[in-house]
């Protein structure tokens, strides 16, 4: 038989309350189960002029007075932390201030966000005219159907219109710089193209896009950024193009 010393016993016994004290204290801390919101962080601002400033991007984010996370820092070439990734943050009055790598605040978009909702923010413009878009992500699933947005970024692109070239090319909207559509219901397909073309008349293509495939029951974006002709002649890192990603 083990006989423990009232000593040892006592010492055990006072351990466990402070672990317990402690726990109890943690747990207050913590925040009840999914009262979080959500973001992701895109930067689709090709930077112009001094390349001295790069292309980093950092964001600050502050809810309800608070600095709520350190400078998150991200690249024009990425979207962060991943494209169906999204990182936790307190719901309520949200600021989140773009700046650029020698950390100069460039612009602040301002949101009230809800506890289960998820939201893109977006650094889109060029030197000197920069603009904060803060786009709420939620959607319904379809189960026949999959889900397809466009977010417009490209800053000297004017209106376009979205095609999905199968059989034939097949107009599925337009849109303005700075706009969002809504998720559109489309058919679940494979191995197709979506394309973007200015709504000038022209049909000038500004962006393409090759889909392996699209599932039913999923919400894709297609996300347009850069310049149709960039103003410093950069063709090679600030063309337009499309990032496309499943939600």
């Amino acid at each position: 038989m083990l006989i423990m010393s009232y000593k040892k016993a006592a010492t055990l016994i006072l351990m466990a309350a402070a672990l317990l004290t402690q726990s109890c204290k943690e747990d207050n801390l913590l925040p009840p189960v999914n009262t979080n919101a959500y973001f992701t962080f895109i930067n689709a601002a090709p930077f112009l002029g001094n390349d001295t400033k790069g292309t980093t991007v950092r964001a600050l984010v502050e809810t309800n007075g608070h600095t709520v996370a350190d400078e998150l820092k991200f690249y024009y070439h990425s979207i962060y932390p991943q494209p169906n990734t999204y990182l936790p943050f307190t719901e309520g009055d949200s600021k989140i201030t773009f700046k650029d790598s020698t950390r100069t605040t460039l612009v602040t978009g301002i949101v009230t966000t809800q506890a289960k909702n998820y939201y893109s923010a977006v650094l889109t413009g060029s030197e000197g005219d920069y603009s904060a878009v803060i786009v709420h992500d939620n959607y319904e699933p379809v189960p026949d159907k999959a889900l397809v947005r466009i977010m417009h970024f490209s800053p000297d692109a004017g209106e376009i219109s979205l095609y999905r070239d199968t059989e034939k090319q097949e107009v599925l909207g337009s849109l303005d710089y700075k706009q969002v559509t809504p998720y559109t219901p489309l058919a679940p397909g494979s191995n197709f193209s979506f394309i973007l073309r200015r709504n000038d008349g022209t049909s000038k293509r500004v962006g393409r896009f090759f889909v392996p495939a699209i599932l039913a029951g999923s919400a894709y974006t297609i996300l347009l950024k850069g310049f149709v002709d960039p103003p410093d002649g950069d063709i090679a890192a600030k063309s337009s193009q499309i990032v496309f990603y499943r939600n």
